[in-house]
């Protein structure tokens, strides 16, 4: 048995108000455009299902799910998620790309990584999620969310 301790990773963990595993990789969020030019930029980390601090073990299917936001004021093509988990020693144990096809001008899309049920138990892991730079992108500091996640082992 393991728990897993300090695993809410956003501030927003339903951002449809609809149950966590109904969230899908296209589902469209409106939000509005902040700044003049291209950013995109990632918005919320969650896991679905939600992770817990008293699991008796990593549940049969587990994804990670990332909010992404077009902050710009035009529409993006092609928009790049990368997803990256790593060990305490940086070890990458999992690395996943995606593309959105198409980001409107305040648009939020979530994109959902999987298959992470299968990660090796660690006492820490390291999720860093990002969208690579748009073309002429210069707001750069919103692109990035890295966490820890520490996982306490129990024998019980």
């Amino acid at each position: 048995m393991f728990l897993l301790t300090g695993c809410r990773l956003a501030e927003v963990a339903n951002l449809q108000g609809k149950p966590s595993a109904t969230v899908g990789a296209s589902s469209p969020i409106t939000l509005r455009a902040l700044v003049s030019g291209p950013d995109v930029a990632v918005s919320a980390v969650d896991f679905v299902p939600p992770l817990r601090s008293s699991s008796n073990g990593p549940p049969v299917e587990l994804s990670l799910v990332v909010a992404i936001e077009n902050k710009g004021d035009r529409t993006e093509q092609s928009v790049r998620v990368v997803a990256q988990i790593t060990d305490q020693d940086e070890k990458v144990l999992h690395s996943e790309a995606q593309t959105v096809d198409r980001l409107a001008a305040g648009e939020g899309k979530v994109v959902q990584f999987g298959r992470l049920s299968d990660l090796p138990l660690r006492p820490v892991y390291t999720v860093k999620v990002w969208t690579v730079a748009v073309s002429g992108e210069e707001h750069l500091d919103n692109n990035m969310k890295t966490f820890r996640v520490p996982v306490s082992l129990s024998s019980r």
